[in-house]
């Protein structure tokens, strides 16, 4: 297996085929929003026509996001299981967790179809939402039996970026890379400031890093970023402005964005919501 796991391009093409089979769209969602590059665009968003359609202005993308980036992680953490998903237009999907040990990590989409009896919520859409199939309980295991196989091959790629979290079998210069950002999270720094620390170009250091993380630099600084914050919030009782300096967020309303997106959660929420479950 290469050091970046280099299996995104054979999850796209199992997912293209897995579309080809039985015409249901396979969409990968992170939790932290971004696409995992080498994906089609229709693999890593609800790009069918019914989505498509009923994405007609910004509330009603808002409202789909909401759906998918806070109500579906919401309810697999809660349920620690696929389940199947009505969204607010009516239509319906399986949704898949992608749990690596105890964390979450992604949610794997299938659909849409529609159940028997569903109804549509737009007027405006009914002849898309007429136009898709009606799926009932035994259609639906099937479904969700030819999905695992691709949930199998994600979690292979997550697990491979895991493995590489802790530091084993990686580049000395990337590792300490690692091992800086870390101390230095609350910082302002880029990716040319530690690359100089790693005596590398820019562009070599970037490559470099991706390479042997499975992820972008970027994407290791937001994620190091977002940790820093939970951990603040459970174990502070800080102002939300100190706990996003104290992360190395700009502003406050970057770092309560970029958190939800990341935790389908508010930062104010998730401390609540830490500390009920701790003195349960």
């Amino acid at each position: 297996m290469k050091k970046n796991c280099g299996i995104i391009e054979d999850i796209s093409r199992r997912m293209k085929a897995f579309t080809g089979l039985c015409g249901f769209h396979a969409v990968w969602k992170r939790l932290d929003g971004l696409a995992e590059k080498g994906l089609r665009r229709d693999q890593a968003l609800h790009c069918n026509d019914f989505c498509l359609a009923v994405k007609n202005s910004r509330a009603m993308e808002g409202r789909c996001r909401g759906d998918d980036n806070i109500a579906a992680v919401n309810a697999v953490l809660e349920r620690r299981e696929a389940y199947l998903k009505t969204c607010h237009a009516g239509i319906s999907e399986l949704v898949i967790p992608l749990f690596v040990e105890t964390r979450l990590e992604g949610l794997l989409f299938i659909g849409p179809f529609r159940l028997e009896g569903g109804k549509c919520t737009y007027s405006r859409i009914l002849g898309q939402f007429n136009s898709l199939p009606v799926l009932g309980l035994e259609q639906q295991n099937e479904l969700l039996m030819l999905a695992d196989l691709i949930a199998g091959e994600i979690l292979k790629h997550y697990q491979c970026i895991i493995r590489n979290r802790t530091g084993g079998g990686i580049d000395r210069r990337i590792e300490e890379a690692v091992k800086w950002m870390q101390q230095h999270i609350s910082e302002s720094f880029t990716a040319a400031e530690v690359a100089e620390n790693c005596h590398l170009s820019t562009s070599r250091f970037i490559h470099l890093f991706a390479q042997e993380m499975g992820e972008a630099f970027s994407e290791r600084r937001l994620r190091l970023r977002v940790e820093r914050a939970k951990s603040l919030l459970e174990n502070t009782g800080i102002g939300m402005g100190a706990v996003a300096a104290e992360s190395g967020f700009s502003s406050q309303n970057h770092f309560s964005s970029v958190f939800k997106r990341s935790s389908g959660t508010t930062p104010l929420q998730y401390r609540r919501k830490y500390r009920a479950e701790s003195e349960a």
